[in-house]
């Protein structure tokens, strides 16, 4: 069994509004633009990042939430680690993947991770394969147990 590693800090969000399942809508393409804008690119007013700080690495498993991180990912010059990007793919087997690399992967030692995901594989009661789950988030007091169908304005910020 590999050894697990911390990174400093992990922002979780859900995607923005989204059309159809590879695209979002308007709406969410500006959404998309203001997370840049004022928590999640370089230059951020307000931002999540302290001065100094900058993500090591953001991912995302659908288009639409790749979508969703990419124009903050293009103002630190960064590119998308994408997990389950194909259509009909496993969320599941991705968010396992993606939970694993960020727990063990040595080049997250210390750094600060953005995973950008869908609302039920972060959190939610009945399924079994979460982020919260894998990351240990629903042993802490205290974390919701489920992410809002409607809820686009929250972050988790854990840190490690």
């Amino acid at each position: 069994m590999p050894a697990f590693v911390r990174p400093a800090r992990i922002i979780i969000l859900r995607h923005a509004e989204k059309q159809d399942h590879s695209s979002l809508c308007p709406m969410g393409v500006q959404r998309a633009q203001a997370l840049a804008k004022q928590y999640l690119g370089r230059n951020a007013q307000p931002s999540l990042f302290a001065q100094g700080e900058q993500p090591a690495a953001m991912l995302a498993i659908t288009p639409h939430t790749k979508e969703t991180i990419t124009p903050a990912a293009q103002s630190w010059d960064l590119g998308v680690d994408a997990y389950s990007i194909p259509p009909y793919s496993d969320e599941d087997a991705a968010t396992q993947a993606a939970a694993h690399d960020v727990l063990t992967d040595t080049r997250y030692v210390g750094k600060i991770i953005i995973m950008t995901w869908e609302h039920k594989h972060i959190a939610k009661h009945h399924l079994q394969i979460t982020l919260s789950k894998l990351l240990g988030l629903d042993t802490i007091a205290g974390v919701q147990k489920s992410w809002s169908d409607s809820n686009y304005d929250f972050f988790w910020i854990v840190d490690l």
